[in-house]
């Protein structure tokens, strides 16, 4: 009985999830510029890429001169990212007004 009761909790649980998932896969939202076609075309992109391709494209990465790789501690990498996101939307918005006038 007991295993019985466990199952059907785990199922009602797992029933809530699941649909608490697709609501949510609902609601997707993505940032500004972005949309469900141009993340498919990205997640396309990097799962066809063969491993000796993705070592050229990172080792192309270090190469850079205008790219930079900082070590930071864990507990700032939040603040960095809100600071990029908040810059690259800064950098759209001003390409955007350009293009207005």
């Amino acid at each position: 009985m007991c295993d019985d009761i466990s199952g059907q909790v785990l199922y009602r649980l797992s029933a809530r999830a699941s649909s608490n998932k697709a609501e949510s896969m609902k609601q997707s939202r993505f940032p500004k510029g972005w949309n469900e076609d141009r993340v498919k075309r990205i997640l396309a992109h990097y799962e066809s890429r063969s491993e000796e391709e993705a070592i050229a494209e990172n080792k192309a990465a270090w190469d850079d001169p205008s790219q930079t790789f900082m070590e930071i501690p864990n507990d700032l990498v939040p603040i960095v990212r809100e600071l990029l996101a908040k810059r690259a939307e800064k950098a759209l918005n001003k390409a955007e007004n350009q293009e207005k006038h």
